[in-house]
């Protein structure tokens, strides 16, 4: 018989990857991100984050298909902050709760699995962080009014619609191409600002 040590490293070889999902979704759930909203948050979200079926990016070869992926996931990921933060219990979060605080998680989880837990091979990496939002929140939203754009919020609850995630993406993922690199990068400001 293995001694415990090495019987506790086989099983968590076997179950190397589901971990790592489970680890992200606990990383992007810090204080920071969810001092928002009510306290018994984070497990719901923690579960619906590790329920994703990440697996579905290794086939996704445009921003179209990637895009129709994860409008079903944000959906999905909004209804458990919706049930977990109802507007009359927690009324910071609206009316952007969806566009603003739902895609800020969704995204936070995303750049993390892909960028930083080594879960894909690096050519899906290189394929798939192309596609990927940016996390907005109030840190990159001051970043960004920082360089003179407008972008209409000042406020992550402010991303109320689909429309002004997307224009706020969209000003990001143009220069982000001018500069020859990823707009999920823009996301480091965290460390620079």
């Amino acid at each position: 018989m293995k001694p415990l040590l090495t019987r506790k490293f086989i099983a968590i070889r076997k179950d190397h990857f589901n971990n790592l999902i489970k680890i992200s979704a606990t990383v992007v759930l810090g204080s920071s991100v969810i001092r928002v909203f009510r306290p018994h948050s984070k497990a719901k979200l923690e579960k619906a984050l590790s329920g994703i079926h990440i697996d579905y990016l290794q086939k996704v070869r445009s921003q179209r298909q990637f895009d129709a992926w994860y409008y079903r996931v944000l959906d999905r990921l909004s209804k458990v902050l919706k049930r977990t933060n109802p507007q009359r219990l927690n009324s910071r979060i609206y009316p952007g709760y969806k566009w603003g605080h739902s895609a800020k998680v969704l995204n936070l989880f995303l750049r993390e699995i892909v960028e930083n837990r080594r879960y894909f091979k690096d050519a899906t990496v290189n394929r798939i962080r192309n596609y990927l939002y940016v996390p907005i929140d109030s840190k990159v939203i001051k970043a960004i009014v920082n360089t003179n754009t407008n972008i209409g919020v000042r406020k992550i609850k402010e991303i109320d619609s689909k429309k002004k995630f997307d224009e706020i993406q969209k000003v990001l993922r143009i220069s982000a191409n001018q500069a020859h690199c990823p707009m999920i990068w823009f996301d480091d400001v965290w460390g620079i600002e």
